[in-house]
């Protein structure tokens, strides 16, 4: 075995022990010791000799920053420009092409010939108008009395608020109420206009001077009230007694609908859903029915194409044909369907020189002529 050798241990003396610790702080110690933010720590405590410098904060001085250049504010329109000028993405998509069914005409803008003008004439009945309270007259004069004038009418239309007492024996109860007049006006815009609640209580509001304001719960009232007053059942019948019933289906947005069967309403959730509308016409009557779906189940519950015998017109929906003794198709949709069909080439020239025959006959029928064809 060989000797181990014992390792010599130098002794520093405190002094030495010192001044190694410091150089090695000195060494290690960064540039921008005294920007921290631990300014408590004794390794960032400034030394004796520091303090003797000329600089008493004992920082060094920031880097003097570069100007900026100044730039005039862009405008709404060139910042636009500049976005309009990135190359856009190119996206790897198929376009396709879909069928314009419907075709751009060149008529003029304006009143078109052979359609019935609505020009403003005074009516040849006015004295009778006027007889019936139905209208007023009024004669302003503008010169000074003279015997020679010319006549200038001008037509317009004023709405005043009424307030009618009526006054009862004392054994009847005191009560408000909205006038007939009112309630007419309510029903027509909701109805006939198919505006929401809020419009005709607006409507109301401005032209009362504020005065009136209806609530949603009293527009619901006025439309069961005037629903109740129709004869639903004459309707249907002038319907079923026309030679020709026109038959057309539109869907319409709502937020609460009522299945087949159900008693209440669905409500509808951040969505909408689809009602279908169908309109039973004829030259005299038109009639609505509202239903949840565009399928054979809302027609049975109509009760009106099931007791039909004439000739329905419809948009040549197969639900349809099961109706009826014969049918006749929409001029606008045959017309449309006729000009999908010029893409084809093998009936190409027929569907061209149909259409164009088909086109000829409304236009004849629109000057006043009556057309003598059956149905098919």
């Amino acid at each position: 075995m060989q000797p181990t050798r014992s390792a010599k241990v130098r002794k520093y003396s405190t002094k030495e022990r010192k001044t190694s610790i410091n150089s090695k702080k000195q060494r290690t110690r960064p540039k921008n010791q005294d920007t921290r933010r631990n300014h408590g720590h004794k390794n960032n405590r400034p030394s004796k000799k520091s303090l003797h410098t000329p600089n008493p904060t004992n920082k060094i001085p920031p880097k003097p920053k570069r100007p900026k250049r100044h730039q005039p504010p862009q405008s709404k329109n060139q910042t636009q420009q500049k976005l309009h000028q990135l190359p856009k993405p190119t996206l790897n998509r198929q376009k396709k092409n879909h069928t314009q069914l419907t075709q751009k005409t060149n008529k003029k803008p304006g009143g078109q010939k052979n359609h019935k003008a609505t020009t403003l004439t005074i009516p040849k009945n006015l004295d009778q108008l006027i007889k019936e309270g139905k209208a007023q007259k009024q004669i302003i004069d503008h010169t000074n009395g003279s015997q020679k004038y010319t006549t200038q009418w001008e037509i317009d239309i004023e709405t005043n608020l009424i307030y009618k007492e009526h006054r009862h024996p004392t054994t009847e109860k005191p009560k408000i109420y909205y006038g007939e007049n009112i309630k007419s006006l309510t029903v027509l815009l909701t109805n006939h206009g198919l505006i929401s609640h809020n419009r005709p209580s607006d409507i109301f509001h401005d032209l009362s001077y504020g005065q009136i304001t209806l609530s949603d719960a009293t527009i619901e009232k006025f439309n069961h009230q005037a629903a109740a007053a129709v004869n639903i059942e004459a309707l249907k019948t002038d319907l079923l007694n026309s030679p020709v019933l026109n038959i057309d289906e539109t869907t319409l947005d709502c937020v609460e609908r009522m299945e087949y069967g159900q008693t209440i309403p669905e409500i509808a959730v951040n969505s909408s859903f689809n009602a279908v509308i169908r309109t039973h016409s004829n030259n005299t009557t038109t009639l609505h029915t509202v239903n949840p779906h565009k399928d054979d189940t809302g027609v049975v519950g109509d009760g009106i194409l099931t007791a039909y015998r004439g000739i329905l017109v419809h948009d040549l929906d197969k639900k349809f044909f099961k109706y009826g003794s014969a049918h006749g198709a929409c001029g606008t949709h045959l017309s449309r369907n006729l000009k999908g069909l010029g893409e084809f080439e093998e009936v190409r020239g027929w569907a061209e020189r149909f259409r164009r025959f088909h086109g000829g006959m409304s236009v004849y029928k629109n000057q006043g002529n009556r057309l003598a064809c059956g149905a098919a």
